[in-house]
């Protein structure tokens, strides 16, 4: 008689993020997982009108927690509730586009292979920059102005929040300013009374940091 049991297959287990359609008008829940069949399983159980929108497949956990970072965060204006997001289906498609075509292809990769350059020593040659150098120089100090501008008008915002706070812990529903204690380590005094010890525990690191010239072109 042949073996009637039935053959055990090893799980797949593929990282991604799953928007998921609710029964309410253009509210989508975005969220990452390892096993996207049991946690939509999961997910129906406790509302059984969720359906599977899209999944954006990831090559690892980290890419996966990148992605759902991406979308939770250009969809903070629509937060509906936790996970949940009121947002129109043509800009939700149009953010997992971006999500695909730019953060997956280009971003992602470009960051890791930059944090394995990092790790390289330098020499100390100092390249002459091209065509494409210079295109990329002048397009980050536009975005460097920019990100300067929306920092300033987010400080002004969060400070006029902390203004009608006052001295209560916060506005309920919308945000909280509480007194927390912390504790901090002085190094400069523990250097002065310790010496020995200080220079013991002390460990030498090197970091490459990204500093802009000022470039001057050649009339």
């Amino acid at each position: 008689m042949g073996d009637t049991k039935r053959a055990h297959l090893p799980k797949i287990i593929k990282p991604c993020v799953y928007i998921l359609r609710t029964d309410k008008p253009n509210v989508f829940k975005v969220g990452r997982t390892i096993d996207r069949g049991t946690r939509t399983r999961a997910a129906r159980t406790w509302n059984p009108d969720l359906v599977t929108f899209d999944i954006i497949e990831t090559e690892t956990p980290d890419q996966a927690n990148a992605c759902e970072s991406y979308l939770h965060n250009k969809l903070q204006s629509k937060r509906y509730a936790g996970e949940f997001f009121c947002v129109e289906q043509p800009e939700i498609e149009h953010l997992i586009h971006e999500v695909r075509d730019y953060l997956l292809t280009d971003f992602l990769p470009k960051k890791l292979e930059v944090e394995n350059l990092a790790k390289q020593p330098t020499s100390d040659q100092m390249l002459t920059p091209g065509r494409t150098a210079l295109d990329v120089y002048h397009e980050l100090l536009k975005v460097r102005e920019q990100y300067y501008e929306m920092q300033n008008k987010k400080e002004h915002l969060e400070n006029r929040l902390r203004l009608l706070i006052g001295t209560a812990s916060g506005l309920a529903g919308v945000a909280t300013w509480k007194m927390e204690e912390w504790a901090l380590f002085n190094r400069t005094k523990f250097q002065i009374d310790h010496p020995e010890l200080y220079e013991f525990y002390c460990e030498k690191s090197y970091v490459r940091k990204l500093k802009l010239l000022k470039f001057k072109s050649k009339q």
